[in-house]
């Protein structure tokens, strides 16, 4: 059975990078059926990217939030599961809490419940840790970049 490990490891294709957009994030774009709607309704400060790809036969995303002025970017990683889809994954860097750091399911994917943002997953690495001591070091030009490492994808098309 399929985990994240597996999906951050596989062969991806298809990859489409979208356009940068600016606050509330459609749920068309990100389908969870079990969360609440104002979980993505951001203000306009906030831009958002969809990255779409296939791995392991599967059809995957990545949805990005940043936020330059407050320091936040946040990338889900998700695989689609009917009209839903399961969030195996959230890297993120927030400056009210220490250093970069995923939310993350060990999980089987056919384990995870579909439609909810964050069911049983555990904060990686431990605040503690010296990889939570690491600075946001994003910017508009190295975003796209930073995630694309993360997930393990090619960026292609504008980095902006």
């Amino acid at each position: 059975m399929l985990k994240i490990s597996d999906f951050i490891r596989a062969t991806k294709t298809d990859v489409d990078v979208g356009q940068w957009e600016h606050g509330h994030v459609k749920p068309s774009v990100f389908p969870l059926s079990k969360a609440k709607k104002k979980h993505f309704k951001f203000g306009p400060e906030y831009r958002w990217r969809l990255i779409r790809f296939k791995a392991l036969e599967q059809s995957c995303r990545v949805l990005i939030l940043y936020n330059k002025n407050k320091q936040i970017c946040r990338s889900s990683f998700a695989v689609d599961v009917d009209n839903d889809i399961a969030v195996l994954c959230t890297h993120e860097y927030h400056a009210d809490h220490p250093g970069w750091h995923c939310h993350v399911t060990h999980k089987e994917l056919d384990k995870v419940e579909p439609g909810v943002f964050r069911s049983g997953q555990r904060r990686w690495p431990n605040p503690k840790a010296i990889h939570s001591k690491l600075e946001f070091g994003v910017t508009d030009a190295s975003i796209l970049t930073h995630v694309a490492a993360r997930y393990r994808f090619e960026a292609q098309g504008e980095m902006l």
